[in-house]
C-alpha cells in the first residue's frame, strides 16, 4: 500500500512556499507574497493549510486584507495573524 495526500495524488512529499514583500500597500504586497509562495509549491490542488503573518506597521489595513488572504491562498485552512 501506498501512502499519499488525501487529493488522491499519491504523492508523500510534503509541498512548503514561502513569499514575502515589502510593497506599501498591503493589499498589493498580499498578492506578491502570494504570487511567490504558490510559484515555490507548485498550482494544482490545494494546500491544507496556510499561513499569513501580516505587520502590524500596516495598521487599520490588516483586518479587510485577512479577509482577502483566505480568497487568495489556495489552501483548506487560512490562519492569519499579525504582530
Amino acid at each position: 500500500m501506498t501512502a499519499g495526500h488525501a487529493d488522491g495524488t499519491g504523492s508523500s512529499e510534503p509541498r512548503c512556499g514561502c513569499g514575502s514583500s515589502t510593497a506599501p500597500q498591503l493589499d498589493v504586497a498580499l498578492r506578491e507574497a502570494v504570487a511567490v509562495a504558490v510559484a515555490a509549491i507548485g498550482e494544482g490542488s490545494p494546500a491544507d493549510i496556510g499561513v499569513v503573518f501580516i505587520s502590524a506597521a500596516y495598521g487599520g489595513a490588516i483586518r479587510p486584507v485577512l479577509e482577502l488572504a483566505a480568497d487568495l491562498v489556495p489552501a483548506t485552512h487560512v490562519i492569519g495573524t499579525t504582530a
